[in-house]
């Protein structure tokens, strides 16, 4: 089935600006937020919002996909498109698929922060984001991965963010916490204890706040 007249012009306008930016980046120095001086952000903004509003999920092909998740990956400081496609989980649910296998981390770790957003998860979801807490190259995606099965109270949060803990490293550590915090997990008592003598102060912080947050509790 192909895309109606009236709406193919958007995916080509969403094209078109994606292109653009491409086009753009090739004539800049790629330091840190190097996206910010980009000055047409709100031409692509409203060309991704067109597409969103006026093409159903099941139309998006996988070049349209792909554009989005170019857009998504630039975006990753005001993370408009992000907040967009958290509204829209029909395309966010065919988006992730796609992005399991997308080169720019930047898209990756969105979209499972995305799929942490969802009110009512699919068994899928679940799936795709415990495959990029525990496989994902990148330990950013990983720790927002998981991040995203905490705040779906998913089963399978609180053996990962045990896991977590054990590789020791930083900031591995201080999501597990946060996530055992978030399942309400009987480890994390003992979690905590072990973060207390952690030689890193943001483990040890953290560690604190958590347990200031239990205490107000009781």
């Amino acid at each position: 089935m192909g895309v109606p007249s009236n709406q193919g012009s958007l995916v080509t306008r969403l094209h078109r600006e994606v292109e653009r930016f491409q086009a753009w980046s090739k004539t800049v120095e790629q330091r840190a937020e190097w996206e910010d001086a980009y000055p047409w952000w709100n031409d692509l903004y409203e060309a991704v919002r067109a597409v969103f509003q006026s093409l159903p999920a099941q139309d998006w092909t996988p070049e349209m996909l792909h554009d989005l998740l170019y857009a998504l990956a630039r975006d990753n400081e005001a993370e408009e498109i992000l907040d967009e496609l958290v509204d829209h989980p029909e395309v966010l649910l065919q988006l992730a698929s796609v992005a399991m296998a997308y080169p720019d981390y930047e898209a990756r770790w969105q979209v499972a922060h995305a799929l942490g957003q969802l009110n009512e998860s699919p068994a899928e979801c679940d799936t795709m984001l415990r495959l990029l807490a525990t496989a994902d190259q990148e330990e950013y995606v990983r720790r927002r991965a998981l991040l995203a099965l905490g705040n779906l109270r998913s089963p399978s949060a609180e053996a990962l963010a045990l896991a977590a803990w054990d590789a020791t490293e930083e900031y591995q550590r201080i999501v597990a916490m946060e996530v055992l915090h978030q399942v309400q997990s009987s480890h994390l008592p003992r979690i905590l204890e072990a973060a207390y003598r952690d030689t890193r102060e943001t483990v040890r912080k953290r560690a604190a706040w958590i347990g200031q947050q239990l205490a107000s509790l009781e």
